[in-house]
């Protein structure tokens, strides 16, 4: 569960929220990703190195990777493992509803 702190800094008083470590992990992907370090198509590290190197457990990485393909900012490739996936929405179907793709 989130908890909200509040600081006091120099007379003002601010509030900080703690993150989940699954955010965590979502939120560094996420980050690669708009600052152009992964693109589209990039693979993503295993579910195993990401544990490994954030000094999570696998659960916590599958968490994170399930939300994110929640979102489509990856995607899950059979047996092969996990693209950045931002991009993959079909076009193919824009010149019949355009409504649809206007973002």
């Amino acid at each position: 569960m989130r908890k909200r702190v509040r600081t006091e800094r120099g007379g003002c008083s601010t509030w900080s929220v703690t993150v989940k470590k699954f955010e965590e992990i979502c939120l560094i992907v996420i980050d690669d990703i708009k600052a152009g370090r992964k693109k589209v198509g990039d693979k993503i590290p295993s579910i195993r190195a990401m544990a490994e190197k954030h000094k999570v457990s696998k659960n916590t990485v599958i968490t994170a990777y399930n939300k994110l393909l929640e979102q489509h900012w990856i995607k899950a490739l059979p047996k092969s493992g996990f693209l950045c996936g931002r991009g993959f929405v079909q076009h193919t179907h824009a010149k019949r509803d355009p409504v649809l793709y206007r973002y």
